[in-house]
């Protein structure tokens, strides 16, 4: 453990995001903010910190327990953080089982047939 790490590396060490370069692009497109400033990728990372990320449907919120400067197993990378997030709303739950329904009818490489369409409409409320 050092006394700060950048913060991109960070989001990858603590498997906030799934690769480094993944947190950079996040952090680069305003998804992520600590201490409620954007901040750039490089910026330093320090235990106490407070950090929010976009994700799909909610805002996760972060505070730094102890910064790691290496991968490490999940469960260590998890205890380097408090989730502060609240729970998710029943609007949010409710979307994101619409959006599972309809990943699940058709690979998106090929476009819905009529019975999909159907399916579709009454998954979604219509006749």
């Amino acid at each position: 453990m050092s006394d700060g790490v950048r913060l991109d590396q960070y989001l990858d060490y603590a498997c906030l995001i799934k690769t480094r370069s993944q947190a950079k692009t996040a952090i680069e497109l305003g998804r992520v903010m600590v201490n409620g400033q954007r901040v750039k990728p490089s910026h330093v990372v320090h235990a106490g910190d407070t950090i929010m990320l976009e994700q799909e449907y909610h805002q996760r919120i972060v505070k730094v327990v102890a910064v790691l400067d290496r991968h490490v197993a999940k469960a260590q990378a998890r205890a380097s953080y408090e989730d502060l997030t609240p729970q998710p709303s029943e609007e949010v739950m409710e979307q994101r089982k619409l959006d599972r329904r309809l990943k699940e009818m058709w690979t998106p490489d090929t476009k819905p047939g009529k019975a999909d369409r159907a399916k579709l409409r009454r998954i979604k409320g219509g006749g």
